[in-house]
C-alpha cells in the first residue's frame, strides 16, 4: 500500500528529475538509432506546403489520384511550383497491393481480389497506378506511381502489411527469407518501406504534413 508519505516522496523525487526534452523539437530532427528502416525521406518533408495522403484501400488508385490533383489544384489557385509541395503517399492494409507492379497483379490475380475491371468488363491484370503502359498519353503518366516518385513525391508502404504479399511467395523448399527477397523484386522501384503505415502516416505529420484520409 503507498502511504501519503509515500506519495509525497514521489512527487519530491519528481520536483528535482530533470526535464526530458521533447521527442520531436522541430517534426524531423530526431535521429533514428539503426539504419533497418530508410527515414532519410523525412528530410525531403520540407516544401512550405505539405501533406500526407493515406490510402488503407486499393480504390482503384484513388489515393495517387488525389496528390496529384492537389498538387496541381494548388499550382493553379495559388502559383506554387511544384518544388514548393511536399507529398507523402502512404500505402497501407489492402492498399498495400498498388505499391507492387505489373507482374505481380497478373501473378495474383489481383484485378479479381479487388473487382477491378476494363472497359470491356474483365478483370485487369496491371496495376492501375503501376509503370505506364508505352503507348499511354502524357496525361495519364503523371498518375502513375514511378511519375509521382520521378517529380518528387514520396510513397511509403506498410512493412506489415507487406507480409501478406510475401505469404504469396512462400512455398515447399523455399523460406520466408527467400521469399521476402522474391517480393521485394516485385515492389515498385523508389517506394519506401515503412515498419507499419500507422507509423508512416504519424511520423509524415509530425513532420508538418496536413492529414487526408483516402478510404
Amino acid at each position: 500500500m503507498t502511504t501519503r508519505r509515500d506519495f509525497l516522496g514521489l512527487l519530491g523525487a519528481g520536483a528535482i528529475a530533470p526535464a526530458l526534452p521533447a521527442p520531436f523539437p522541430d517534426g524531423r530532427s530526431l535521429p533514428p538509432i539503426s539504419d533497418k528502416w530508410e527515414m532519410s525521406w523525412v528530410d525531403r518533408v520540407s516544401a512550405p506546403h505539405k501533406a500526407v495522403i493515406d490510402s488503407p484501400e486499393v480504390s482503384e488508385g484513388g489515393a495517387l489520384y488525389r496528390a496529384v490533383m492537389l498538387r496541381d489544384q494548388y499550382r493553379e489557385v495559388y502559383g506554387t511550383f511544384p518544388d514548393q509541395f511536399s507529398v507523402v503517399l502512404v500505402l497501407r492494409h489492402n492498399g498495400i497491393d498498388l505499391a507492387m507492379d505489373h507482374e505481380h497483379w497478373k501473378q495474383f490475380k489481383l484485378g479479381e481480389k479487388h473487382e477491378l475491371k476494363d472497359r470491356n468488363g474483365n478483370f485487369i491484370e496491371r496495376n492501375p497506378i503501376g509503370p505506364a503502359a508505352p503507348d499511354a498519353r502524357p496525361n495519364a503518366v503523371k498518375y502513375t506511381l514511378p511519375q509521382f516518385i520521378a517529380d518528387g513525391g514520396i510513397v511509403l508502404a506498410c512493412d506489415l502489411a507487406f507480409q501478406f504479399v510475401v505469404a504469396n511467395y512462400v512455398k515447399e523448399g523455399v523460406t520466408r527469407e527467400a521469399a521476402r527477397a522474391e517480393a521485394l523484386t516485385h515492389l515498385i522501384p523508389g517506394v519506401i518501406l515503412q515498419p507499419s503505415g500507422f507509423f508512416a502516416v504519424v511520423r509524415a505529420q509530425q513532420a508538418g504534413c496536413v492529414l487526408f484520409c483516402n478510404g
